[in-house]
């Protein structure tokens, strides 16, 4: 994937996370989207942050749950695969992290079916 095409990706997908995650924690915490990141600062001032990093082709998490994760995009699949444990995928790590966070077990950011 070409340096542009995964700034086009990453940038698509921060843009999509947050309005997810305004939707489903706006009640726990502010949301703040800027150019290559997000910020979600919780009421009892933890804070979880995904990065874009154009270097290395990946996007990072920070949070005081799971640590720091790195996300490298699959375009087959067409999601976010966490480089150390493959089985891991960017929506996955963020519910699990944010029904943590919030004690509320019906966070989802995954398409409901």
């Amino acid at each position: 994937m070409t340096s542009v095409a995964f700034t086009e990706v990453a940038q698509k997908t921060l843009s999509v996370l947050a309005d997810h995650l305004d939707q489903e924690i706006s009640d726990y915490a502010s949301i703040d989207l800027a150019q290559d990141s997000i910020t979600v600062e919780f009421d009892d001032r933890r804070v979880l942050l995904i990065t874009l990093h154009n270097t290395l082709g990946q996007l990072w998490v920070s949070s005081p749950i799971s640590g720091g994760t790195h996300f490298l995009y699959d375009a087959q699949k067409g999601i976010w695969i966490a480089t150390k444990d493959q089985s891991l995928d960017l929506l996955y790590v963020l519910e699990q992290d944010l029904i943590q966070l919030t004690a509320n077990p019906s966070i989802q950011l995954r398409p409901r079916i």
